[in-house]
């Protein structure tokens, strides 16, 4: 087994999943206290829980729009493209390590290159969350904050009400992905390494010699693996 260095998130990406998460938590925290203020007093008045919950969702939304010319201009797209590895099979192989591979100390089914940090099941995740749930949480979130200039818009999809009951379902579904992406980013080379690689932008790789059989995805034959060697 080769243990290597590999550099997978440039500066713009890592400040860009920083204000990304720190605004999908505060979104969380004060969508918590607007909706059971006496349970969740977290920011001291309900006016300013909107406040902050409004200005946040703004930071969220232009965050989100500077990303989708960043991956397009900067090719970073490839990364997210679903290849043949990723469907029924890969997926399958990367759920039973998750469930069950991981904690026996099994090998990772899929190796991250610089060229393919995603294993199938993060790429499919986050084209879901990226490209639909966050989409929705923010036009559902501006139907709710300008409710008069798109009242047609409002009457078209259900009114004031339906419109607020999927902005929290779907704010309820980003907290869970939160959740479970931090819980994933722990089943890296270390428990830290995920965590600390969105500082550094550096990751630790395991390669090993045997992993499984090739196809249309592995390299060619006599290819060196991508990154540093360590000793």
């Amino acid at each position: 087994m080769t243990v290597r260095r590999l550099y997978l998130h440039p500066p713009f990406e890592r400040l860009w999943h920083a204000v990304h998460t720190l605004g999908i938590l505060l979104l969380c925290f004060t969508g918590a206290h607007i909706h059971w203020p006496e349970s969740f007093p977290l920011f001291g008045s309900l006016k300013t829980a909107i406040t902050v919950h409004n200005v946040t969702g703004a930071v969220v939304a232009v965050d989100f729009a500077l990303w989708i010319p960043y991956i397009l201009i900067f090719k970073r797209f490839k990364h997210y493209l679903p290849r043949s590895r990723d469907f029924v099979g890969g997926l399958i192989k990367q759920a039973k390590f998750y469930g069950l591979d991981v904690f026996r100390g099994g090998e990772h089914p899929f190796e991250v290159t610089e060229e393919q940090k995603f294993n199938p099941l993060q790429k499919w995740a986050y084209i879901g969350v990226m490209f639909g749930l966050v989409p929705l949480l923010i036009l559902s979130g501006l139907l709710l904050l300008f409710p008069l200039p798109l009242q047609d818009v409002l009457a078209a999809v259900g009114g004031m009400k339906i419109v607020a009951l999927v902005h929290t379902a779907l704010a309820f579904a980003a907290a869970a992905f939160v959740a479970s992406h931090i819980y994933m980013a722990s089943m890296g080379y270390t428990v830290l390494d995920a965590f600390k690689s969105m500082v550094t932008g550096w990751a630790l790789e395991a390669s090993h010699e045997d992993h499984g059989e090739a196809g249309p995805d592995a390299p060619e034959s006599g290819e060196q693996p991508a990154g540093e060697p360590l000793p």
